[in-house]
């Protein structure tokens, strides 16, 4: 659409001053949650179908350990997925079936287990929901200190007449209350997360079409508290939208054929406009928005295309953006901004797999204000 010409006028400066720690992690792992305290990451997966030991890091110290080898079902062929975390509770999903092949006779559950920060382990796991994928489609989840939400579609198919249910959000206090739900719609929910204790939730216009309204819910009552028309029409949004006060973040791809995302940002009360050609994953920390930015840059003679991967801040207040980390991707692998971040005062979180020598995963944590 027309807004989406709109481009944010910036002035280069020097970033801020940020505190780093980092940890180092033996083998490639995937950073699915993040509390106050710890980060809960998937390891290499240990079996054929795709099922992975659950990890905890003590983000103070840079303790870690194994909690779970694998899934609750390994032995029916279940697999660890997905995974977030607070501080009192790990929560992960898990899948049986092939999506690509049979993608109406996948079986998921969704577990949930009690940390024990101190010693680094878990509970026993607790059953917190289950379906068919025929009935609901995988679950989308955020775990909010001792509550746990998860956003399922369905829609008409040839195996399960009369399930057609549109999208719902339900909610199960931990370990053992009542599953409620907190909102529906005829329509599908492309995506949830959660912000400062608000769940964001985006709505899509139809069936036919990709536009998308971010909703932002309240997660006690299902009351929506505002909204925004994203203006995507037939682009894709990519990643998860963020907000903070009155200001909003999300990317697209611009078209199909495209591999380059576009990050825009906007006030409640206005439009869109395009912040960089190449942004993703914002996350909203202090008075700045951060984002993953890609350059390609041509190297000297015919050694082909160097990548260049920058993490990116943009002050909304003064319009300033500035660089905090930039290596060359293909190297050094690239950086990644946790992307189911709520708004954090101060911190945030980066990941970056390396292939240099023995495998590893670096956790780096940062804090505004060194």
């Amino acid at each position: 659409s027309d807004v989406y010409k709109r481009q944010v006028q910036t002035s280069e400066a020097p970033p801020p001053v940020v505190r780093w720690r980092e940890f180092r992690l033996p083998g490639l792992h995937k950073l699915g949650g993040v509390s106050s305290r710890l980060a809960a990451l998937t390891g290499p997966d240990t079996t054929m179908y795709a099922d992975a030991p659950v990890v905890l890091l003590d983000l103070r110290s840079g303790r870690h350990a194994v909690v779970r080898e694998h899934a609750v079902g390994w032995k029916e062929r279940f697999g660890v997925l997905g995974l977030k975390c607070s501080d009192s509770w790990v929560v992960w999903e898990e899948l049986r079936g092939d999506e690509r092949e049979s993608p109406l006779e996948c079986e998921w559950k969704l577990y949930a287990a009690r940390v024990d920060a101190e010693k680094l382990a878990v509970g026993e796991p607790v059953l917190v929901a289950e379906s068919i994928t025929s009935i609901e489609g995988r679950p989308m989840f955020v775990v909010m200190g001792d509550e746990v939400f998860w956003m399922t579609n369905s829609a008409p198919n040839a195996k399960q007449e009369g399930t057609v249910r549109g999208a719902r959000i339900k909610a199960k206090k931990l370990p053992d209350g009542a599953v409620r739900t907190v909102i529906e719609s005829r329509r599908n929910f492309a995506s949830m997360s959660e912000s400062e204790g608000m769940l964001l939730v985006c709505e899509l216009a139809s069936k036919e079409s990709s536009a998308e309204t971010l909703l932002v819910v309240d997660p006690a009552t299902g009351a929506i508290r505002r909204s925004l028309d994203l203006g995507n029409g037939e682009a894709e949004v990519s990643h998860l939208p963020k907000i903070h006060g009155d200001r909003a973040a999300w990317t697209v791809m611009p078209d199909s054929e495209s591999s380059v995302t576009r990050l825009l940002v906007a006030a409640f009360s206005g439009d869109p406009a395009i912040l960089e050609e190449g942004g993703a994953d914002p996350v909203f920390v202090g008075p700045y928005l951060l984002y993953e930015s890609l350059s390609a840059k041509r190297r000297p003679s015919s050694q082909g295309v160097e990548v260049r991967q920058r993490i990116r801040g943009y002050d909304p207040d003064t319009g300033e953006v500035f660089t905090l980390l930039e290596s060359d991707a293909d190297a050094d692998g690239a950086w990644q901004l946790w992307m189911w971040s709520g708004y954090e005062p101060q911190r945030f979180v980066l990941t970056r797999k390396s292939l240099q020598g023995d495998a590893s995963t670096i956790v780096r944590v940062g804090e505004l204000g060194g």
